[in-house]
């Protein structure tokens, strides 16, 4: 908006047009796949979709860098972005930080939010106690505070890998019966991630197969994510776009 201009101008930022060829291009084929008898929400008797496609080359190129971009093409040739990253710190003085950015998702429904911009959901900092933060599905997180959450477990006496794996639980009993499988678990991947006043840290997440990275005096590396099912969510059975009705 008009104030994050100003910041970024303020702040020695030139004003240049991003928005490519091809990017258009791309947005103007998704638009012309769009029907008014849509169904946004999942294919009647699919399953909906994890948290992320797999990261796909675009069928026209040949990118070896796809994962690195974050992106997926599907059949048409249409690239879907996706990227969230949280990151909580605190210095030798005990003072937390925490801040959590997002690409957002591709072709997203007008109005639809994700939790990262949402303080308390997507990120949540106390200085007496630590932060935490989330990736994911968004709508999921949402409807737990589960940034908030997770600092107020840790204010409880929790550590950071008790508190996150309590917030996934959370997730887990407030998810509808239809993003569940006849065992409870989701159909999609959520990752939490906290820091304590003590420097104890943790990442967590309902599903093998998720990792985040640690940086401290020990140097930066990566480590796994605490998780609540083996294997990983199950994918969709149809396409993530939209579905026309018969």
């Amino acid at each position: 908006g008009p104030g994050a201009k100003k910041f970024a101008i303020d702040m020695g930022f030139k004003e240049q047009k991003l928005l490519t060829e091809e990017s258009r291009e791309a947005w103007l084929r998704w638009k012309s796949r769009l029907n008014a008898n849509d169904n946004w929400l999942d294919l009647p008797g699919s399953r909906p979709a994890a948290s992320a496609p797999k990261p796909t080359p675009d069928p026209k190129q040949d990118h070896e860098d796809a994962a690195l971009l974050h992106v997926y093409y599907d059949a048409d040739g249409i690239p879907h972005t996706y990227g969230t990253i949280n990151m909580d710190a605190v210095d030798a003085n005990g003072d937390i930080s925490s801040v959590t950015t997002t690409s957002g998702l591709s072709w997203k429904l007008p109005g639809r939010i994700g939790d990262s911009p949402i303080i308390g959901a997507g990120q949540y900092c106390d200085n007496e106690i630590g932060a935490a933060g989330s990736t994911g599905r968004g709508e999921a997180n949402i409807k737990v505070c589960g940034a908030f959450l997770a600092v107020e477990l840790m204010r409880q006496g929790l550590t950071p890998e008790q508190a996150l794996i309590k917030v996934m639980q959370r997730v887990i009993a407030m998810t509808e019966k239809r993003l569940l499988d006849s065992n409870g678990r989701p159909y999609f991947d959520l990752n939490y991630y906290a820091v304590n006043k003590k420097g104890e840290y943790a990442g967590a997440s309902a599903y093998e197969g998720s990792s985040f990275a640690v940086c401290d005096a020990n140097g930066a590396r990566i480590e796994k994510c605490v998780n609540l099912f083996k294997g990983s969510a199950p994918a969709k059975s149809a396409p993530d776009a939209a579905y026309v009705k018969p």
